[in-house]
């Protein structure tokens, strides 16, 4: 992708944009909060709306699947090593974020309060750990560090609305509230953000024994979306297959070739 994301391009936390997902999120809390807008909302968000919208749906949700974001992570990243270890680095606060508050707050999702006939469940039906939201927090990660990366407004434009898009279909197939969604943004905002960070300080990820380290996870996380026997939502099995096969094959050929070069000029 040498026109967005170049191999000199590093981070540049000074654009206002860092900070207006935060801004806007802090915003939303109160009227989300107020007089149970939280439950209204969710089934303003969950009602049914016909078969095309449960596939909006289903496929959105998955963007915000680890294995996917990871892929996703190596094919936009293979080109600036830093990209990757960013996004890895990134991963773990994000995870350690939204795993820790998930146990120490043991929040109960709508499956587990409303009427069985009030929710529109898409997928698997889940009832514990529900804020915050990790999909919704792994999809804005990414969302950080490509804007973070990329000077293309129109791409750091779009990578924000693809992650606004993956929380509200975390509420579409019915697994999250939307106090859920907002604290999985922000975890997962502050993630990218804290990760690229800690990442730039500490250049392991440039070498190139971390390069290749991190092609073998890529090919784990292709293997592991094509073989997996649950694909979490069934209907979208064809989509991650595809996902992993374009997206993936394109970011190991671009990893196979960033090595190569920098076997043939190590300097």
């Amino acid at each position: 992708m040498p026109r967005l994301f170049s191999a000199e391009t590093g981070p540049d936390f000074s654009r206002n944009l860092m900070a207006l997902p935060l801004l806007i999120a802090a915003l939303c809390v109160v009227p989300v909060l107020y007089a149970a807008n939280n439950a209204e909302l969710f089934l303003w968000i969950n009602q049914p709306r016909g078969p095309w919208m449960d596939g909006v749906w289903g496929h959105a949700t998955m963007l915000g699947d680890t294995l996917l974001g990871l892929v996703l992570l190596f094919a936009i990243g293979y080109r600036n090593p830093n990209i990757v270890w960013s996004g890895l680095a990134s991963a773990l606060l994000a995870t350690l974020l939204v795993h820790g508050a998930k146990d120490l707050l043991l929040v109960a999702r709508p499956a587990a309060v409303l009427p069985a006939e009030a929710l529109h469940i898409i997928g698997p039906t889940l009832k514990k750990y529900s804020f915050p939201s990790g999909h919704t927090a792994t999809a804005f990660t990414l969302a950080a560090i490509v804007c973070l990366h990329s000077q293309r407004i129109p791409v750091r434009l779009i990578a924000f609305l693809l992650a606004a898009l993956v929380g509200l279909s975390r509420m579409g197939v019915g697994a999250h509230w939307p106090m859920d969604v907002l604290g999985g943004a922000i975890a997962g905002w502050i993630a990218g953000m804290a990760g690229t960070r800690l990442a730039y300080h500490w250049e392991f990820g440039t070498t190139r024994a971390a390069q290749i380290v991190s092609a073998i996870v890529l090919v784990g996380c292709v293997g592991a979306i094509l073989f997996r026997p649950d694909p979490i939502i069934e209907s979208t099995r064809v989509f991650q297959i595809l996902f992993a096969l374009g997206v993936g094959g394109w970011g190991m050929w671009g990893t196979w070739n960033k090595l190569r070069a920098t076997t043939q000029n190590p300097d």
